[in-house]
């Protein structure tokens, strides 16, 4: 029951509805891939400070991608992605 409710397993519904890979997630967020990779493999749990920070950033995500619907926005730049979010946490 609390499983879903884990940091690793509300990333992973996100990264799904947003089609977006382990990767480009990572380098987004620049904290190494094998962190994912680690914690879904239950080896070992993402930090509080890791785990809020790709769930903040795939939030921002939706947020955007709600915004210019029905307008597909291409999660595929990490480098792109991160200057809109950072433009639009400015404003």
């Amino acid at each position: 029951m609390f499983a879903s409710l884990s940091y690793e397993a509300r990333i992973l519904q996100k990264m799904r509805a947003l089609d977006v890979t382990a990767d480009f997630l990572s380098a987004l967020a620049q904290i190494p891939p094998y962190r994912l990779s680690q914690a879904w493999r239950s080896i070992k749990a993402l930090t509080p400070l890791d785990g809020e920070k790709f769930l903040d950033l795939l939030t921002r995500m939706e947020e955007l991608a709600a915004s210019v619907a029905p307008t597909p926005v291409s999660f595929k730049n990490p480098e792109v992605i991160r200057g809109i979010l950072a433009s639009r946490r400015s404003k």
